[in-house]
């Protein structure tokens, strides 16, 4: 997958679905809980800006970065992941495509 290509319509049929996002020397499990687009079109392709929030465990906790997130139905990518708090199943973390 490209990020330069990358759309909503790549993420939104896996909510609910778990990824894998390589963090350093371990493997942690990420739900993609959202898809969300902002209806902006900031792209020169006319590609929608959205964003997708992503659920993970308590601990181990990500730090502001780039990782290489996979999924089965499209390989890997790296996206940039910003955390954004955590609640009562874990840390979320968000990342913006524009």
């Amino acid at each position: 997958m490209d990020l330069a290509t990358v759309t909503i319509e790549d993420f939104a049929p896996h909510v609910g679905q778990q990824f894998t996002v390589d963090a350093g020397s371990a493997a942690l499990a990420l739900t993609l809980r959202s898809v969300e687009g902002s209806g902006q079109r900031w792209d020169p392709s006319g590609r929608e800006a959205f964003s997708i929030l992503f659920g993970g465990p308590h601990d181990p906790a990500l730090a502001q970065g780039t990782y290489h997130v996979r999924h089965d139905a499209f390989g890997g990518i790296d996206i940039f992941l910003v955390p954004v708090g955590p609640d009562d199943q874990g840390h979320r973390y968000e990342a913006v495509f524009t």
